[in-house]
């Protein structure tokens, strides 16, 4: 499922990256953000303990799919150098492993349970923020500022 996922967004990700140059970084961050809006499935799969998931897989399995993810993080840094004008290769790299890591906390704090929801209002906590795709846009608009 892992290995889908990412060949997936993978696709998404190249339409974006075959795109002519987007130089404002409020529209890259959109169109970046979106690339995630069929990939509630793949945000879900990171939210659950992915490293025991991982350990768990035969090898040959993990291979391939870690094959697809790291193609996900070369198009992702492909994106930034095209569209991301100004940024140095380690601005691309760390915003890019920021990202990735971020990515593990959309689904959750996107959607949470009726029992979560009850807790969370008995104990004052807001939970709406927002969907998958507003998390990861607002994400990156922090991210990307010049």
């Amino acid at each position: 499922m892992f290995k889908r996922e990412y060949d997936e967004w993978n696709d998404s990700l190249q339409k974006v990256l075959d795109k002519k140059a987007i130089s404002d970084y409020a529209k890259l961050n959109k169109t970046l953000a979106e690339t995630l809006d069929d990939r509630k499935l793949l945000l879900k799969l990171l939210a659950v303990n992915l490293y025991d998931m991982e350990d768990n897989s035969r090898i040959e399995l993990l291979i391939d799919f870690k094959k697809s993810y790291a193609e996900s993080i070369c198009l992702f840094k492909e994106i930034l150098k095209k569209h991301g004008t100004g940024l140095s290769d380690e601005d691309v790299d760390d915003l890019t492993i920021t990202f990735f890591e971020a990515m593990h906390g959309f689904y959750p704090y996107a959607n949470h349970s009726k029992k979560q929801m009850e807790a969370m209002y008995k104990v004052g906590v807001g939970y709406d923020n927002g969907t998958e795709v507003e998390l990861a846009r607002r994400c990156l608009d922090r991210l990307l500022r010049d």
